[in-house]
Parts: C-alpha cells; sequence; structure tokens
C-alpha cells in the first residue's frame, strides 16, 4: 500500500494504513462503521506492506483501504480506495503456510 507524491511545509508526514469495515453487510447505504488499522502508531514512510487481507464482505468482495496523512501539528487528510480482496483460490494451504510461519 502506497502514498506517494504527498507534499506539505509542515514536515515530518506520517502515514497510518487501514481499511474501513461496515458492521453490516446488508445495508450499505450507510457510512462505514470501524476502521481498522495495520499498526498501533502512524508511520514515518508512505508505504506499508500486507501480506494478508480480510475478504471484501458482500458479492463484489470490496474492500475500502485507506491512509491518513497527518503533520506533526496534527492537521490530517484521509484518502480512500476501493479494492476488490477474494478468498484465496486454496483457504486450506493458506492456513497451512500461517500454521507453519508460526512455529
Amino acid at each position: 500500500i502506497q502514498a506517494p507524491d504527498w507534499i506539505a511545509n509542515d514536515l515530518p508526514l506520517s502515514y497510518n494504513f487501514g481499511y474501513l469495515f461496515y458492521l453490516s453487510t446488508s445495508d450499505r447505504s450507510e457510512a462505514p462503521t470501524n476502521r481498522n488499522y495495520f499498526t498501533t502508531d502512524p508511520l514515518p514512510v508512505s508505504q506499508y506492506q500486507v501480506n494478508e487481507l480480510v475478504v471484501g464482505p458482500g458479492e463484489g468482495n470490496e474492500l475500502l483501504m485507506f491512509v491518513d496523512v497527518s503533520t506533526p501539528f496534527g492537521a490530517t487528510t484521509t484518502e480512500v480506495a476501493t479494492i476488490i480482496s477474494r478468498r484465496p483460490e486454496d483457504v486450506t494451504a493458506v492456513v497451512d503456510d500461517l500454521l507453519a510461519e508460526a512455529d
């Protein structure tokens, strides 16, 4: 995930990446109700590697990714992008790999 080309006079910028989640998949007319961050603190770099994502809800598997870009003085702007995040074709193999990594 990247947030390139941000320009500001108040440096350094910090970046907080995550995804937005609806608590109810039945009514998408409401704004997303939950912000899930990938890290506990903002990062000093404009990119973050994510190896696994949650499956996007609903038939379209659309997931809203976001980045909060902040100045040292607390001014923050948020950019949102929609991606498709589907289940892996071989779920068992992915789970086996994760269990092997945990050992």
